[in-house]
């Protein structure tokens, strides 16, 4: 008769008499003494949930690493923009009109030419507010100044020559005196 497993595991005086009697069990003592030598040679084994925390500790330091970055991200593109724009908004306040300081005769008469516009624009509003009746010249007016001014934008924006400014400002300065001039006609045989 063999041995038990119970009894391999817990070797006594009969057991050990047994095994040097029997060789399949003392082949059998054999391979648990060789699993349990085994066992106590491998280095402990790290639990699962320190693993797992550190895992977790990984993953949270690289998320906070890519949030912080999307932070500085967005701070340094912000600031970037403040300062292009305060320096678009700022720069044409600097700008010479002329090389060297010296006032250029055409930047004086493309003043001259917005002022005059500026002026004849509000003896208009006056003409409006004083007669109702003239609103469908004005229709006509407001027309033509609209595609005078889209052209006026366009030349400021490609920053083209005073010279083409001025002739926009004289040719929008005189529709609005012909304006002025038919709606003061009406006014007069309206009486």
């Amino acid at each position: 008769m063999h041995l038990t497993d119970e009894q391999l595991l817990e070797l006594d005086e009969i057991s050990k008499q047994h095994l040097i009697e029997c060789n399949e069990c003392k082949q059998r003592v054999d391979i648990l003494l060789n699993i349990r030598q085994q066992l106590t040679q491998q280095k402990t084994m790290p639990k699962f949930e320190q693993n797992w925390q550190e895992i977790k500790q990984g993953y949270q330091r690289e998320q906070q690493k890519k949030s912080e970055t999307k932070i500085i991200f967005w701070r340094f593109s912000a600031l970037a923009f403040a300062a292009a724009f305060v320096f678009m908004t700022v720069l044409p306040l600097f700008k010479a009109p002329s090389i060297n300081g010296i006032v250029d005769e055409n930047e004086i008469t493309l003043a001259n030419w917005v002022e005059q516009n500026k002026q004849a624009q509000q003896q208009l509003e006056q003409q409006l507010s004083s007669n109702l009746l003239l609103r469908v010249q004005f229709n006509q007016l407001q027309v033509q100044l609209t595609d005078i001014d889209k052209a006026l934008q366009q030349v400021y924006l490609l920053n083209k020559g005073t010279s083409e400014k001025i002739k926009l400002w004289q040719q929008r300065k005189k529709a609005i005196d012909n304006s002025l001039k038919k709606m003061q006609q009406t006014h007069i045989i309206s009486i």
